[in-house]
């Protein structure tokens, strides 16, 4: 006979059960590239060249400044009327600065190129156990956002990730919250009574609106319950078009996996403003003056932020709707590049609990396998 656990506040730290042979592998092209570099923990650059907007174009804009001289190699030439330009025809001077990157994606390249060149083999390796960071650095205006979260009719990477997350565990999705993850590494496993506040905090975050605990008005909230009013909410938003957009078969892997297991999927949102931490899933956020979130370190050294709201999500249309109202928290403000410029540095993290579906029996936490976590930051 199995022994029963105490579920309340059950918590289990996963750093200290891994050995390096039971670790998840890369994907194999992140794995061959490595080799050809010669390093292991390769960082990966790509280069994103942006077309001119309709007010640049008549500017008379130019791209002289620059020579893509191969896939991977940008040439800099600075600009005629700047002192680099001017002292350049000295003796043993040189103006021109080269760089190099893994690749260079011109101005046709479309977002669906971007995300299969940089983000599919990351998402696998991030459902395989791995933990991943997509960041995007650049100027104003220069198209981080576009190309992190895009719009709803040219999908970003965040999205795109969402779809093919769902669609590769497809029906190994667990249809409860069973297991919620929490720290750097750890894993928890809520009771009933907390499995019912998560479902009313998703409901909080994409309704926008406070619901009291175990009921909205006078309905007591069930499972099913409450899952067809998070899909009812905002249906037929920006999201919703986006979805229908990014369905595509080819963004389904192969787990590979004989084991017979289910997963949970939880997002978070945040910012990072004037040196801050605050989190935009709040739904409270723009209502009252937002607590700053503070740093923490578990007992390996890893970093994490404390108290930030993790949301459980169903479908890849909830996923949508999450980052939607993070989205509605941002800061922006108008410049002279960018009508609608983000104010802030924003952090968008996928969290992935996978746990034996055979050894799970509602109040066992050794079925977890593993926790994984992807994350996009726009800088």
């Amino acid at each position: 006979m199995s022994e029963k656990y105490e579920t309340k506040n059950v918590k289990r730290a996963l750093d200290d059960e891994f050995r390096e042979s039971e670790l998840p592998k890369k994907s194999a092209r992140f794995a061959a590239e490595d080799q050809t570099a010669g390093n292991d923990s390769l960082l990966r650059t790509y280069l994103r060249i942006r077309p001119f907007t309709s007010k640049e174009l008549e500017n008379g804009e130019d791209h002289c400044c620059f020579i893509v001289e191969s896939p991977t190699t940008l040439i800099l030439n600075p600009p005629k009327n700047s002192k680099a330009f001017r002292t350049s025809n000295r003796p043993n001077s040189s103006s021109k600065e080269s760089y190099k990157y893994t690749t260079i994606f011109d101005k046709n390249v479309d977002q669906r190129g971007i995300f299969n060149e940089t983000a599919k083999e990351m998402v696998r390796d991030f459902v395989s156990g791995l933990n991943c960071l997509i960041f995007s650095y650049g100027t104003t205006s220069g198209g981080k956002t576009f190309t992190i979260r895009g719009t709803a009719s040219h999908p970003g990477l965040i999205p795109q990730s969402l779809d093919c997350v769902f669609s590769t565990i497809g029906n190994r999705l667990s249809d409860q919250p069973t297991y919620k993850p929490m720290m750097a590494s750890d894993v928890q496993l809520l009771s009933d009574e907390e499995q019912e506040q998560e479902l009313i905090v998703k409901s909080e975050v994409i309704s926008g609106e406070i619901f009291t605990s175990g009921s909205i008005g006078n309905t007591v909230l069930s499972h099913e319950a409450q899952s067809t009013i998070s899909t009812s909410i905002g249906k037929n938003d920006e999201w919703t078009e986006m979805e229908s957009r990014i369905i595509d078969d080819k963004n389904i892997f192969n787990l590979n996996e004989d084991d017979d297991c289910q997963y949970t999927v939880w997002l978070s949102y945040s910012e990072i403003y004037n040196e801050n931490v605050y989190d935009l899933l709040n739904h409270d956020f723009k209502s009252i003056k937002p607590t700053a979130l503070k740093l923490h370190e578990d007992k390996n050294t890893n970093v994490y932020i404390g108290n930030q709201r993790m949301v459980n999500v169903s479908n890849v249309n909830e996923a949508f709707r999450v980052l939607s109202a993070g989205r509605r928290n941002l800061r922006v403000a108008e410049t002279k590049l960018n009508h609608q410029s983000s104010r802030s540095h924003c952090l968008f993290t996928i969290y992935l609990v996978k746990f034996d579906r055979e050894r799970f029996e509602g109040d066992d936490i050794s079925s977890v396998r593993r926790v994984s976590c992807l994350s996009f930051c726009d800088l």
